[in-house]
């Protein structure tokens, strides 16, 4: 099976150089939706690691953004038979299938992950960096967070209850997270009023009587796992959870995945029929 990881892609606000904010210049930032269809709507390169990548636009449906990320790879191989089958290496691309829900309280895309190609958290990671160095896209730096699995979050506090010495969440600035509103806005205040990239919140007992189902954890849980940050649970020296290691993820039967641009009619039906995310034909 063809495995698709979740994330949500969360833009903040950048800082403007000092000297147009003291000149008051600063013009307003366009629309989050915007930024992203303009990210997502042409062929671009990048450096990742040690490759050169591309990125390829796809014909998508309403709502949507997404194509292919993909890289030349060298595979192993053999000349033909009036060449006695000789050994050689082969140069060839792979690519891997991501889309993006441009809704403003979603923002969550799925992609294909394929060893061969790379991590999408990493490579979403460098081809925003790349891409905050053009004009037209300084407005926002962007965070790539993986969606996690919440009832695997519940289930390892639930068996470690009275056991708990220390939860920790790290917050990255939100936008529009459909979350428990008060650490929402507490998270939205400080980041903005304190000019915060990032917010540690740590809770520690050392007796183990901290109580995961208490509000204001709760509270953060929700933010932290639908990928506006990380959450890490400890009961002594022992991890019981960790977001980073507990990743939403969609398998799919591999002819089904989109293989290339040239495909565009199957990227609707693909994606209402594995994520219900609301793609119309």
């Amino acid at each position: 099976m063809a495995t698709f990881e979740h994330l949500r892609i969360s833009l903040a606000r950048s800082e403007p150089p000092p000297i147009i904010e003291h000149l008051g210049h600063d013009e307003a930032p366009v629309p989050r939706r915007e930024y992203l269809l303009s990210a997502f709507s042409e062929k671009r390169s990048f450096v990742h690691g040690k490759h050169v990548f591309g990125f390829l636009p796809a014909a998508m449906p309403d709502g949507f953004a997404g194509g292919f990320f993909g890289r030349g790879v060298e595979i192993k191989g053999k000349k033909d038979f009036d060449q006695n089958y000789v050994p050689e290496t082969i140069q060839t691309n792979e690519s891997a299938f991501f889309f993006l829900n441009l809704a403003s309280d979603s923002q969550i895309a799925a992609m294909e992950e394929k060893r061969v190609v790379g991590s999408p958290k990493a490579i979403l990671d460098s081809f925003f960096l790349a891409l905050h160095r053009l004009d037209g896209f300084r407005d926002y730096e962007t965070h790539v967070q993986y969606m996690v699995k919440e009832e695997t979050y519940w289930s390892a506090v639930d068996q470690y209850r009275g056991r708990i010495t220390q939860i920790n969440f790290t917050f990255i600035p939100p936008n529009a997270l459909n979350s428990k509103q008060k650490v929402a806005d507490f998270i939205k205040e400080a980041s903005q009023d304190a000019h915060s990239d990032l917010l540690k919140h740590r809770y520690e007992s050392a007796s183990g009587k901290l109580n995961p189902r208490a509000p204001i954890l709760e509270g953060s849980v929700d933010v932290a796992l639908q990928g506006g940050g990380e959450a890490i649970v400890k009961s002594g020296t022992n991890v019981i959870f960790s977001s980073s290691k507990s990743r939403q993820t969609t398998e799919v039967p591999p002819d089904d995945v989109p293989k290339s641009a040239e495909e565009s009619s199957v990227i609707p039906y693909f994606i209402r029929r594995y994520f219900n995310w609301g793609a119309k034909q």
